[in-house]
């Protein structure tokens, strides 16, 4: 058989020239006659600007050349023999936007600073009301005249005022814009980087007067604490002679605590003469503690779960209200029964103090769902823990269709007795979605209603906020029981040394 390849003749070699003289064509003038190179050129033109005034809506201009169809050359054959392209599709009826949506949008640029704070979800400033910028600039000012002692200069012929100007009152609690911190809105946003340090900034910066002087009161925090509830407080008076001395410890929410010593005379309390200058005050503090590891949460877990776990049974068999019959009895009386002499021998943990009760081991937001934040190293809500809930819609398991539950108006508390596997596993710092927890149940009461256990799916959850807490002992995790010696046992930091 015959090879058909064999008869296959190869490329011919074609070499044009100018008619009538023979001469081959140089490089140079093969490049300006060829076809090919102007379509491509014509191809690869770009557009003219667009003119002020014209419509946008049509990308082509009417002085631009239009673009040759493309061409193919073959081996084997001419260049000017070229097969053409089919035609490009129609071009689709529906106008593109306006040049102008794409020129003076107010959109960020991906790589600013802006635009990751809005990607995280965070408030622009334009965002917020005239009051809270106002309110703002105000803790500004008060800062700034705090840590600066500025005085001011008179601008005509007199001379300058020797005297700083006292600093602005400070900013009452009720004021405070509503901000949004790292867990939401709880614990609330402080002017530092705790409570206990902005404690101390706000008494060392209040000046104080003969009617301003709070620590000769029976009340050992200042009044700018009073209505707190995340806060728990002790104090103590002693006198020697002329020197009388307020002692204060104060353990926030947030689980930092803080120290205070102010000392004064009883002559001049008497005499209506305290100052600045006769009042001392000394202060100390420790910080928000750092989360904790895997091991020493679950060790906790080990430590407190079971008898929490028998506390909250107990509260479901009994059919009867615990404490007052509120939601948050039932885990500020299970965390006590740790403090008698029925606690075993365990460390005493951390108390319920406002809407915390341990080591905070979860935060998510329904508005995200998908970005909640992960505490500490032990990669399982355990039962024994203790969820918050702050105005949440969520579904009960077995409910019917359309049905669903409002927990806290505004805030509501729960003992977690038992929990489903995660769909996946957390690393504390990533975001972690709310439904990967999947359910869990609890036992709960509220006002009228005994203690019961119900199990809710918090892929569902769909309004509100929710926290849940390690029960963790408190020495080992704040650093000192709530004792207003001073200066305190452990080891604390005066104000500017951690800032």
């Amino acid at each position: 058989m015959k090879d058909w390849r064999a008869r296959t003749s190869g490329p011919s070699h074609y070499k044009p020239s100018i008619p009538g003289t023979g001469r081959q064509l140089t490089a140079d003038e093969l490049a300006a006659g060829s076809s090919v190179l102007k379509q491509e050129a014509a191809r690869h033109r770009p557009p003219p600007p667009p003119r002020r005034g014209d419509p946008p809506s049509n990308r082509s201009s009417p002085s631009a050349s239009p673009a040759l169809p493309a061409t193919r050359t073959f081996a084997g054959r001419s260049p000017s023999i070229s097969q053409v392209d089919p035609p490009s599709p129609e071009i689709r009826q529906t106008p593109a936007p306006p040049y102008s949506h794409a020129a003076a949008h107010d959109y960020p640029a991906p790589s600013s600073p802006i635009a990751a704070a809005s990607a995280s979800g965070k408030k622009k400033f334009s965002q917020y009301t005239k009051q809270d910028k106002e309110d703002f600039f105000s803790a500004l000012d008060h800062f700034f005249s705090t840590r600066l002692n500025l005085a001011r200069t008179s601008t005509g012929n007199s001379a300058a005022l020797r005297s700083p100007s006292p600093p602005p009152p400070p900013i009452s609690q009720t004021n405070r814009p509503t901000l949004l911190g790292p867990t939401g809105t709880y614990p609330p946003i402080q002017t530092h980087s705790s409570s206990a340090l902005s404690l101390l900034h706000s008494i060392f910066s209040t000046p104080t007067t003969p009617t301003s002087a709070w620590f000769c009161s029976q009340n050992p925090v200042p009044p700018f604490l009073t209505g707190r509830t995340d806060i728990r407080s002790t104090g103590s008076w002693s006198q020697q002679g002329d020197s009388k001395s307020l002692l204060g410890c104060v353990l926030f929410g947030d689980c930092s605590m803080a120290w205070y010593k102010i000392t004064w005379s009883a002559r001049d309390e008497m005499g209506g003469r305290l100052t600045e200058s006769t009042v001392k005050k000394d202060g100390v503090y420790r910080p928000i503690p750092a989360s904790w590891d895997g091991e020493r949460l679950y060790n906790a877990s080990e430590m407190y779960s079971g008898r929490m776990l028998e506390f909250a049974d107990s509260a479901v068999r009994g059919g009867r209200a615990v404490g007052r019959g509120e939601c948050w009895d039932i885990a500020n009386e299970a965390l006590k029964v740790f403090e008698g002499p029925s606690g075993g021998g365990v460390p005493k943990p951390f108390p319920s103090i406002g809407r915390t009760h341990g080591h905070l081991v979860f935060y998510a937001d329904a508005k995200r769902k998908d970005q909640g934040l992960w505490r500490g190293g032990d990669q399982y809500v355990r039962p024994g823990d203790v969820v918050e809930w702050n105005q949440v819609k969520i579904r009960e398991v077995g409910m019917m269709p359309g049905a669903y539950a409002i927990l806290g108006k505004p805030e509501h508390t729960a003992v977690i007795t038992s929990v489903d596997t995660p769909t996946a596993l957390p690393t504390e710092g990533a975001p972690y979605p709310l439904s990967s927890l999947v359910s869990f149940t609890v036992v709960e009461q509220s006002q009228g209603v005994v203690p019961s256990e119900k199990t809710y799916d918090l892929a569902s959850m769909s309004e509100g906020q929710v926290w849940i807490y390690r029960p963790v002992p408190l020495v080992e995790y704040v650093g000192s029981e709530l004792d207003p010696t001073f200066p305190p046992r452990c080891q604390a930091w005066r104000v500017g040394e951690l800032e």
